[in-house]
């Protein structure tokens, strides 16, 4: 079964279309103003108007994911609906609770230390698959919230990678993505800065990317 795709980071029309030319699952736009991918509200209602023109115009049926971090859970209900943001991802410490309030679909992302261990992080996906629709698991960083083009351990978390509604992310890029996928069966996978040159997005490599995790 080939996985599903999410692209994340996208900052313009350009690579939007690529993305849904190459039908990829879910296209993530980044609301997290630390971020070197945040797009700011303003740009994001013209991005956003221009993103679902050219998904009606190609009949896609990708989905946009918005992404937050520890944000004020009225302003992303209020910011998701008025974009029409299909599924929000969640980047943060939001706890359960905080998760019950949002309106929209979540995918909730666990950041995964070294100290970790196996049971740790199943406890996790458990609690948040309770109030979730997608997990995504990544590689922890003190210094930023995703894409950071670090990978966790797939081996040691090799059966939670199989569960379904899961996405693999974290150091993926078309250099591994072939190994990552005949040594482990992962539902999803999340790509940011490995389809990147020089901090930019590069319509090759997610070309590339989409085109051998299908393979």
């Amino acid at each position: 079964m080939k996985p599903k795709i999410k692209i994340c980071g996208i900052k313009d029309i350009k690579n939007a279309k690529v993305v849904i030319d190459n039908n990829a699952d879910y296209l993530g736009l980044n609301f997290i103003q630390e971020s070197k991918r945040y797009i700011n509200e303003r740009k994001s209602e013209s991005l956003v108007k221009e993103i679902k023109n050219y998904i009606l115009k190609k009949n896609s049926k990708i989905k946009l994911a918005g992404l937050f971090a520890n944000e004020n859970y009225d302003h992303i209900n209020k910011f998701s609906e008025l974009l029409d943001i299909d599924i929000i991802q969640l980047c943060g410490n939001e706890d359960i609770t905080y998760i019950k309030k949002i309106t929209k679909p979540v995918i909730k992302q666990i950041h995964i230390k070294e100290t970790h261990n196996f049971s740790e992080i199943l406890r996790y996906v458990e609690k948040y698959f309770s109030v979730s629709r997608l997990i995504i698991l990544d590689c922890y960083s003190k210094y930023s919230k995703g894409g950071t083009g670090e990978k966790f351990n797939w081996e040691k978390y090799k059966s939670i990678i199989e569960m379904d509604d899961i996405l693999v992310a974290g150091g993926l890029s078309p250099n591994n993505i072939g190994n990552l996928m005949d040594n482990f069966s992962p539902w999803g996978l999340d790509v940011s800065s490995g389809v990147e040159t020089v901090g930019e997005k590069d319509a090759i490599k997610i070309t590339e990317f989409i085109k051998i995790a299908n393979s």
